[in-house]
């Protein structure tokens, strides 16, 4: 994101239809600078889940609507969730070895 390259932020939500659950993820894609929100259709009902807004603090704005855009009332309470990245970084064993070295040289340098 800092390098200003395009990216999508979204958020992976369960819904919940008839018994029957669904992975749906609407986003927001960010192209040459320009923010545009796309809309999750929830499959097997007229429900369409839209991506209002994110912050920084982590909180987002959903609406949720059915075709004729009508809004759909929600009766639970939000469940929170961390998403965690992990990504392998393969020079970092050279790191280790430098703090080694420099370990082995501090205790040969005090004896």
């Amino acid at each position: 994101m800092q390098e200003g390259k395009d990216f999508f932020i979204g958020a992976r939500l369960i819904a919940d239809v008839k018994g029957k659950k669904f992975n749906i993820e609407p986003k927001m894609n960010v192209s040459n600078g320009q923010q545009s929100y796309t809309t999750e259709q929830i499959p097997e009902s007229d429900v369409s889940v839209r991506l209002n807004s994110l912050v920084a603090s982590g909180t987002i704005n959903i609406t949720a609507s059915k075709s004729d855009g009508s809004a759909v009332q929600s009766n639970q309470q939000p469940l929170e969730v961390l998403s965690i990245e992990a990504s392998i970084k393969p020079f970092i064993n050279l790191v280790w070895a430098g703090v080694l070295v420099m370990t082995i040289g501090f205790l040969i340098s005090t004896v």
